[in-house]
């Protein structure tokens, strides 16, 4: 009960006992007892005050002048929570195969002379394995200036279908390099068991008989590498080619077997 609805009752009460006492005592007749019906009406407490949410202007709409740039793939997906894909490894790149710089052919294809086994021109070249040294002959172009060479070719071809075997040699002796125009420039392969250069490591097992074939080139020596055997040192030499390659002569290698 609140002080407001007890300050009500509390007056009323007050006016009652006043009136009683206030009035001239007349002889009344006993009246029955009034009953006084007080209605008490529940006054509701204050609202609690609380303050009123602020109002909120809209903010004005400003108009896009930007383009936006559609998401590539890639990008859409990872947007969209898609996982990146995983990226491939590339093999590695093969290791790049030096090789000597080509040079303009300055030189003209050497002229062979001989062995050679020809029967359209006559000659029949035959040297005879283990017992001969095998000589090749060809024109001197002129002589030659420093660092040139001349580059042989010789590839033993068996007869019987075997396997064949062959090497390139360098020419660098200046007692042939230095020789006058179409004097004959001279390259030996001793025969078997013989000091410096012999051909024993090119003949076939089992011995037969075979083809001896072999070309000249003008080269460029340019030092030590994976090319021809020098064969005044036993070195082998990266040369390039000053001139195209002479023809090819080939003559018989018979097997004497003595």
């Amino acid at each position: 009960m609140n002080k407001a609805l007890l300050f009500t009752i509390v007056l009323v009460v007050s006016v009652f006992i006043v009136g009683c006492s206030s009035a001239t005592p007349t002889h009344v007749p006993t009246q029955p007892p009034q009953v006084i019906t007080v209605v008490v009406t529940a006054t509701p407490p204050p609202a609690t005050a609380t303050s009123a949410a602020p109002s909120i202007s809209p903010l004005p709409t400003v108009g896009l002048t930007e383009t936006v740039q559609a998401a590539t793939p890639t990008q859409a997906a990872i947007a969209a929570g898609t996982p990146k894909p995983s990226a491939t490894k590339k093999p590695a790149a093969p290791a790049a195969t030096v090789t000597p710089s080509p040079l303009p052919l300055t030189s003209p294809a050497p002229v062979l002379i001989r062995p050679n086994f020809n029967p359209d021109t006559g000659q029949k070249d035959e040297r005879h394995s283990p017992s001969d040294a095998l000589v090749f002959e060809w024109q001197s172009i002129s002589p030659l200036t420093a660092n040139v060479c001349y580059m042989i070719r010789v590839d033993f071809v068996p007869t019987n279908g075997q396997p064949s075997l062959g090497d390139a040699f360098l020419q660098c002796d200046p007692n042939e390099t230095q020789k006058a125009q179409s004097r004959a420039v001279q390259f030996t392969m001793f025969k078997p068991g013989s000091s410096g250069l012999n051909y024993s490591g090119l003949l076939p097992n089992p011995p037969t008989d075979l083809w001896v074939k072999w070309y000249v080139t003008v080269v460029a020596d340019q030092g030590p590498g994976s090319g021809p055997t020098d064969i005044a040192t036993g070195v082998r030499h990266k040369v390039v080619p000053l001139s195209p390659k002479s023809d090819t002569f080939q003559f018989l290698l018979k097997n004497t077997g003595s």
